[in-house]
């Protein structure tokens, strides 16, 4: 492969002499020494490095800087008639970008998907114990370029495996294919998502406490909340008590005990935990907590400090973290895994992900350190609350391709309810992650207002979602018009059976003021829901081929009413900020039995 090399030292940038010999490059150059190979396994290519800096120490700096260290330019050839890829825009969250030429690409590209008149190429860059590796705007507008570093200075040797490239002519399958071989190669420390259990929490409706009280969580408007759901018959089977719990310093954004505020909740969690589950009949009861600790760590003038010191690292802006070794975050996590469990906590919703490595860069072999933190909480996790946790601000590949039991993971930033078009980036967020990381994971679009101008678009999003439905609702606020289409008589949210994602015809196309697709199954049935993203109205058409299948089926639409046959396909005329929600029933031998129409997954409920 003629592929461009770069090497970013401390104080020069070099672009050694390289030998070419079929899939191996060779690095010919006095300063550096090593390789660049090539694996190839059916429609599928993988990446390695190992690259040393021979110049002495003291030679004039050559050897490696913290970040973008290495280019590897890989050339494009073929006609590409569709981009879609995931940028990591901050430590914690990503977005799609639909730019065609690489030379315009965004700063930090966690998956790219490529479209070349019908066939599909996906590439995955990597991360292991000494770097993580991104896709990065090249100098050419048909070469990739995967960009790789160490996150730290001073360095001599860099190896690993960068990068998995497969084609397909299904997109989906080009991105499954990656994964798989990921998985079997040890490449990444995860399963995918049908390989690990859902968990039973999130079948049911649930509430967190964030956006009605933000920090200021007490057991007392705890309590008035479940009174509300009480007094109105909102069935809530779940809530999370999100931050603001915790003996944590709020000043200097760190955490001084693994206990609750006692001034919050005077009879402890465990006194507010049984209340809600004998008073009010809430199933599970998590927690918040910070993969950090706190937001800026533990505090080290504390008893909490004194009793985790041996599980604690110090980074070098003097933040501390419990991210020592796997051994050392494993035994912390643990701790607090097993108090929480003991105050009747069910599970955790884990924040702060992607910052993990931003506060560890530059300490000795940081991406390591991150490492072992997202696989202790894994652990942890695992044997305290039965995979019953929350993955939320870790977008990145190095967080997000390391959860092997865990099954969820927010898939966009935060919802905001007075921010008035927070609906499209937030809808664009979620179904646009899902392509890439519903293979491995059920994605969590975030909590909602049911009493909101968007609430009827932010509940039917989550319904076709396939991830869990919640709200965040103030005392007074709830309203169950849009809830209770989501649901069952006996509270259990209607889920379909795989993760959200956007139509064929929307893939590779921006929806930003038009039409956002969205498509989901129950068995060999389809739901397909349309949200006009712009204040114009709009017509889309809908076709099967744009949800990868073919027959005959019999179509309901929710708000419309209609039910006729559906083969050939319809156009749909959305009014401005509206939408629909379209039931779709195979049909064999002319036989249907239609679910229950006034839920917006009908598919999913019981056939009359």
């Amino acid at each position: 492969m003629e592929i461009k090399l770069k090497i970013n030292a401390e104080k020069k940038n070099v672009e050694p002499k390289l030998l070419f010999d079929k899939n191996k490059v060779t690095i010919d150059d006095e300063k550096y020494s090593g390789s660049i190979s090539f694996e190839k396994k059916n429609s599928i290519v993988c990446g390695y490095m190992d690259i040393t800096c021979t110049a002495l120490p003291f030679d004039d700096g050559y050897h490696f800087k913290g970040e973008d260290t290495i280019f590897i330019d890989i050339p494009f050839n073929k006609k590409v008639t569709g981009v879609l890829s995931r940028d990591l825009y901050n430590p914690n969250w990503t977005e799609p970008y639909f730019e065609k030429d690489f030379d315009k690409l965004p700063f930090n590209i966690q998956n790219i998907l490529i479209e070349s008149d019908g066939e599909y190429t996906n590439i995955l860059p990597l991360f292991c114990d000494d770097f993580t590796a991104k896709i990065t705007a090249s100098e050419n507008k048909n070469e990739i370029r995967i960009s790789i570093s160490p996150m730290y200075s001073g360095t001599i040797k860099i190896s690993g495996y960068f990068m998995i490239m497969s084609e397909s002519d299904n997109p989906y399958a080009s991105i499954e294919k990656t994964y798989d071989f990921a998985i079997e190669r040890n490449l990444i420390d995860s399963d995918i998502r049908k390989n690990k259990s859902y968990p039973d929490t999130f079948n049911y409706l649930g509430w967190c406490s964030w956006n009605a009280f933000y920090h200021d969580v007490t057991d007392e408007k705890l309590t008035q909340k479940l009174e509300e759901f009480k007094s109105k018959g909102i069935p809530i089977g779940w809530i999370l008590i999100d931050d603001g719990w915790s003996e944590a310093e709020q000043v200097n954004w760190k955490i001084s005990s693994l206990k609750e505020d006692n001034n919050k909740f005077p009879d402890g969690l465990a006194g507010f935990c049984k209340k809600a589950r004998e008073e009010y009949d809430v199933k599970y009861i998590g927690a918040w907590h910070s993969a950090l600790g706190y937001w800026q760590g533990i505090e080290k003038e504390s008893q909490l400090f004194e009793e985790q010191k041996d599980n604690i690292v110090k980074t070098n802006a003097d933040f501390y973290f419990p991210a020592k070794d796997f051994k050392g975050a494993y035994g912390f996590f643990n701790s607090w895994y097993k108090y929480l469990s003991s105050e009747g906590i069910d599970f955790v919703k884990v924040d702060t992900q992607g910052l993990v490595l931003e506060f560890l860069k530059n300490t000795y072999k940081p991406c390591e350190k991150t490492i072992n933190v997202i696989r202790a909480i894994e652990q942890a996790s695992t044997e305290n609350f039965g995979c019953r946790l929350m993955n939320c601000m870790g977008n990145a590949n190095i967080n997000n391709l390391n959860h092997k039991y865990t099954n969820l993971t927010r898939a966009s930033d935060d919802f905001y309810p007075k921010k008035d078009d927070d609906f499209i980036e937030h809808s664009i967020e979620n179904v646009y992650s899902g392509v890439f990381m519903g293979y491995l994971m059920w994605c969590d679009y975030d909590m909602f207002w049911s009493n909101h101008f968007d609430a009827k678009r932010s509940s039917i999003l989550r319904a076709i979602s396939g991830g869990p439905i919640y709200m965040s609702d103030a005392i007074g606020e709830s309203n169950i018009e849009y809830l209770k289409p989501c649901i069952d008589d006996d509270g259990k949210i209607l889920r379909c059976d795989n993760v959200g994602r956007p139509t064929r015809d929307c893939l590779f196309n921006n929806p930003k003021n038009g039409v956002l697709k969205v498509f989901n199954t129950v068995g060999d049935d389809i739901v397909i829901a349309a949200f006009n993203l712009s204040d114009k109205k709009q017509t889309t058409d809908i076709n099967l081929n744009d949800v990868y299948t073919e027959g005959k089926y019999y179509m309901h639409k929710y708000f419309n009413k209609l039910c006729s046959d559906f083969e050939d396909g319809m156009t749909l005329e959305l009014e401005p900020n509206g939408v629909e929600i379209i039931n779709l029933y195979r049909m064999e031998n002319h036989n249907i039995k239609i679910g229950d129409t006034s839920k917006y997954i009908s598919i999913a409920t019981k056939r009359k």
